[in-house]
């Protein structure tokens, strides 16, 4: 899954803002090395926003909720809540979203679903010529 790989492609300069502590530990199974945000308050982003700035190379940020009805709304309030300038990555979500369309499966299922879709072996990511059939 392109969406999948995108994340693991991620560098650990990167920030990934998921909901939840389980979120996080399913994106470290399929090999996130990007740091993870729990943001349980939107204090989180703020913070997230002035460390972003400060930095000399853009970081790149990533906004992951879950994909029910919360998550689209915790989307649209995280989005909103940067300001003008600070470039967030939405595109990931939407991607996985429509790919996921109709399954109940939160950020934290993702690496339940990379193992079962061949894409990861003893909790490592498979690259494209290793893949599990």
């Amino acid at each position: 899954m392109r969406a999948m790989e995108g994340l693991v492609g991620l560098s650990k300069e990167d920030f990934v803002v998921v909901e939840g502590k389980n979120d996080a530990r399913s994106l470290k199974r399929i090999g996130l090395i990007a740091r993870v945000v729990v943001c349980s308050r939107d204090g989180s982003l703020r913070h997230l926003e002035t460390r972003a700035r400060a930095g000399v190379q853009r970081h790149r940020i990533v906004l992951l909720p879950d994909f029910d009805r919360e998550g689209r709304e915790k989307m649209r309030r995280w989005r909103s809540s940067f300001s003008r300038g600070v470039s967030v990555d939405t595109g990931t979500w939407r991607l996985l979203s429509s790919v996921l369309k109709g399954e109940s499966i939160g950020i934290e299922g993702l690496a339940n679903l990379a193992k079962k879709l061949g894409l990861l072996r003893n909790d490592m990511w498979l690259g494209p010529d290793e893949r599990v059939s």
